[in-house]
């Protein structure tokens, strides 16, 4: 056997260095890989992945509970993409896997939740892109947070509103491109008010498959759902780069988005609905993606009705008046388009107001943008994104009134109890930290 030096060791140690300047080197893709792992592992090894402030008692029950639904394979994890930010890392993976349903779970989902498209299978396979932010903790890297981004980007959309007060309706006619931002793209998740009626879905002249959000909320693969998560299948997985054309008809009630003199769909009143996706809104793209769409909406009502009429749009932009509508039939129809690029269909608003209603609807301090016609603007949403109608703005609170409305956590509970070894794993970790600190404190005393 051939015996190896000291120095030889000493040289091999040198140009390797220690781990943990290894894992300094490249943070992201360390921890994709304990990703992978921990995927197939089971909910100990994720719940290991998290630095211990990141979340609460309440989420990390939640995220147990979804991933003991699951069982992963053929796990894949690849960086995007991935920065410094201050001390900490911010990384965007692409998880690609086949997640399959533990039987007595699938069972239960079938019966009481709606489930998603790529979860309607015992076995689905899964390619999403996640924006972690990690956090050093020792020699190694730790979770701080993680937040869903969009599988596509919308590079243009054009966007054909008609509002009927008689008929208590809205319709929107919505076309748009995507570009797929990953490679085996198939499933697309987005926020639309459960009110909305999805009667035409086309994707490249195709129909697809589109699954309404669960009236009471629903469980899987991203945890609890609430009712105005939707998503959309195409007929075939993407290339990555590759671009669809999108085609949707929505039928929308207008009652509860009217007061006195004035309709809109800009949030007026705070509470579980407070922002409202009458249009379709995917997960925010993520790094290098934030140029926005080509938008072109067209705007029509009764003049009779509504006399004044406000877009949110950024400075600069303006509005003309469109054209007669070829296919409508209705007297004293106005019509508005406005154009702008670099624009994000998830900040998109309009209001339609009585010329006694201007105040009312928030409209008397705003510039024109063209005749009766003015530009809106809505206050910063909380940072870092500076975008509205994000996934956690809109579940958050509905997720916080269905623990007041009824017990979430119990019927859960009752429906696919948690393992108790589990649990005593998670939390008697934390209880023996503690202990294992006061014991330290007291023989220093």
């Amino acid at each position: 056997m051939r015996r190896i030096s000291g120095l030889a060791i000493l040289a091999w140690l040198a140009l390797a260095g220690p781990v943990s300047a290894q894992t300094d080197a490249d943070p992201a893709r360390d921890f994709g890989n304990r990703l992978a792992r921990a995927l197939s592992d089971g909910p100990a090894a994720l719940d290991a992945l998290w630095a211990p402030s990141a979340r609460d008692s309440s989420r990390v029950i939640m995220d147990l509970r979804t991933w003991s639904l699951f069982r992963w394979s053929a796990v894949e994890v690849e960086v995007e993409h991935s920065e410094r930010v201050g001390g900490d890392v911010d990384a965007v993976l692409v998880v690609r896997g086949d997640a399959s349903w533990l039987p007595r779970a699938y069972g239960v989902a079938t019966a009481f939740w709606v489930q998603q498209t790529d979860e309607r299978e015992e076995t689905n396979h899964v390619v999403r892109r996640e924006r972690w932010r990690l956090t050093r903790s020792g020699d190694t890297w730790l979770a701080a947070s993680r937040e869903l981004l969009a599988p596509c980007v919308v590079r243009d959309a054009r966007i054909d509103v008609a509002v009927f007060p008689e008929q208590e309706a809205m319709l929107t006619d919505l076309t748009c491109t995507l570009e797929s931002l990953a490679e085996g793209v198939q499933d697309v998740r987005l926020l639309l008010d459960r009110r909305v009626h999805v009667y035409d879905a086309k994707v490249d002249g195709l129909l697809v498959r589109v699954v309404r959000g669960s009236e009471l909320g629903s469980l899987g693969l991203e945890g609890w759902s609430p009712e105005s998560e939707s998503s959309l299948e195409f007929p075939e997985p993407l290339a990555k780069g590759a671009q669809v054309t999108l085609h949707l008809k929505l039928h929308s009630p207008i009652v509860h988005m009217m007061g006195d003199g004035f309709l809109t769909t800009l949030p007026r009143e705070d509470g579980p609905f407070r922002e409202r996706c009458w249009l379709p809104v995917t997960d925010p793209p993520g790094p290098g993606h934030e140029q926005g769409a080509a938008i072109s909406l067209t705007l029509r009502w009764p003049e009779d009705v509504w006399q004044v009429a406000g877009v949110v749009a950024p400075a600069g932009v303006a509005a003309r008046e469109a054209a007669p509508d070829p296919e409508g039939d209705r007297e004293n129809e106005r019509g508005v388009v406005v154009d702008w690029k670099g624009g994000d269909v998830a900040s998109l608003d309009f209001t339609l107001a009585q010329e006694r209603a201007v105040g009312a609807a928030g409209l008397d301090s705003a510039p024109s943008i063209g005749a009766d016609v003015v530009r809106l603007t809505r206050a910063a949403p909380p940072a870092p994104e500076p975008r509205w109608r994000d996934r956690d703005l809109v579940f958050a609170p509905q997720y916080e009134a269905s623990q007041v409305s009824r017990d979430l956590t119990s019927e859960l509970q009752d429906l696919l109890p948690l393992d108790e070894d589990l649990l005593d794993e998670i939390f008697d970790d934390g209880s023996a930290d503690a202990e294992r600190g006061a014991d330290d404190r007291s023989a220093g005393g």
